[in-house]
């Protein structure tokens, strides 16, 4: 059951409820009570049944999810039409940080294996209080870019390996090869 509906149920307000669901969530550990309680303020519920699409691969990438109750799959189509499975994702989980930031559509579909509920933080909200200097606003933008370097930092950590086990397993002097070595670790941001 949603929060909301808990809330209606014991005369608490959602707010309150959303704050309670968010303190045993690891991203929101450094938030103060008062950080949390405003964050909860500009967020809205959304109740996912299962395999509803709670955000969709191109589409404008207008607000930041996290899974309170539930697991998502995380799928990337391709160009042929099948897709690639990326993930899964249990409640507690932040998504749809990098279009937070960056005002991209969104890179992958995200669906409900199950039925659950998120929380939801539109772009425009935001942005409207990082502007403002509010200090939940710029918590969550440290966060969503502490999160990101860390994912940047161990895709390099696999780019490398990949490369490493390509060399051990290949003929070295194949050239195309060492190429593309060359472009990636020039290129990435290690």
């Amino acid at each position: 059951m949603p929060q909301s509906e808990r809330a209606r149920d014991s005369r608490e307000t959602p707010e309150a409820a959303w704050v309670e669901s968010l303190r045993g969530l690891q991203f929101f550990t450094r938030f103060s009570a008062a950080e949390m309680k405003s964050f909860a303020s500009h967020v809205e519920e959304r109740e996912l049944a299962k395999d509803d699409c709670l955000l969709r691969q191109g589409e404008p990438g207008g607000a930041l999810y996290v899974l309170q109750a539930g697991s998502v799959h995380v799928r990337r189509y391709l160009p042929d039409g099948s897709h690639r499975r990326l993930a899964s994702l249990e409640a507690g989980a932040v998504i749809g940080e990098m279009e937070m930031l960056s005002g991209r559509p969104y890179y992958a579909t995200v669906v409900a294996q199950e039925p659950g509920w998120a929380l939801r933080l539109a772009r425009p909200v935001f942005q409207a209080n990082l502007e403002a200097n509010a200090p939940w606003a710029n918590k969550l933008l440290w966060h969503l870019s502490d999160t990101l370097a860390t994912r940047l930092e161990d895709t390099n950590a696999r780019v490398v390996e990949t490369l490493d086990a390509l060399d051990s397993s290949i003929n070295p002097s194949i050239s195309e090869l060492q190429r593309l070595r060359d472009h990636l670790a020039n290129q990435w941001s290690f």
